[in-house]
Order: C-alpha cells, then sequence, then structure tokens
C-alpha cells in the first residue's frame, strides 16, 4: 500500500550519517543541529561549545559528545530550547532546523537506541 502525504510541504531534504549496526549517529546529527542554530560554534575544523573547545574535526567532536553524556544533553537541552523558541523553524540563512525522527520531542539521545 502506498499511501502519499497531501498535508506537508513537499522536496524538505534530510541529511545524516548512517552506520551499519549502530544507526544514525546522533553525535554527528546533534553537531550539525547545534552548529545550524547557534549552540555550538565552528572555527575553522574547531566545534566550541561556550568558549571551550569540544574538538577538531568533526568526527572527532561527534565522538567526543556521544562519549560524554552530560556534555550531549546540555547542547541537546540548549539545541531544543532554541528550535522550541517561536517563529525559529529556520535559522537566519534559512535553513531549515524542524526534526520528527521518531523520539518524543525530535532528538534522540545516545541512550535512546
Amino acid at each position: 500500500m502506498v499511501h502519499k502525504n497531501n498535508c506537508a510541504p513537499p522536496w524538505r531534504e534530510a541529511s545524516f550519517i548512517i552506520r551499519f549496526d549502530e544507526g544514525i549517529e546522533k553525535g554527528d546529527d546533534l553537531l550539525t543541529t547545534a552548529s545550524k542554530v547557534g549552540v555550538v560554534e565552528q572555527s575553522g575544523a574547531n566545534y566550541v561549545y561556550q568558549g571551550e573547545r569540544i574538538a577538531y574535526g568533526k568526527s572527532a567532536a561527534a565522538a567526543a559528545l556521544e562519549g560524554n553524556p552530560e556534555l550531549f544533553g546540555k547542547i541537546r537541552q540548549e539545541v531544543l530550547d532554541e528550535i522550541r523558541k517561536p517563529n525559529a523553524a529556520t535559522t537566519s540563512n534559512g535553513v531549515c532546523i524542524e526534526a520528527d525522527n521518531g523520539s518524543e520531542d525530535g532528538v534522540d539521545s545516545p541512550s535512546d537506541s
């Protein structure tokens, strides 16, 4: 059976990394979204949160987030707060930040696997 979506706007895109036997990389997904909404700053290949460097390089920063549940949770909460602000459906450069990946609030934590 084929279901056609007649309600949502067409041609939306989603980009994320899926690893065999692991699923969606939650650290990479959070890092990308946090960078888009301005919670995490990117300076060259460095990722910085509240003036403190997370790691050098995107994959290292994503691994650092997944390895530190406390930091992951703090960044995740700030991202959710930013997304939930009125008229926060897009960033200043027009990038859509709405997400629905099956969790209650739209963003899975590393332990939600």
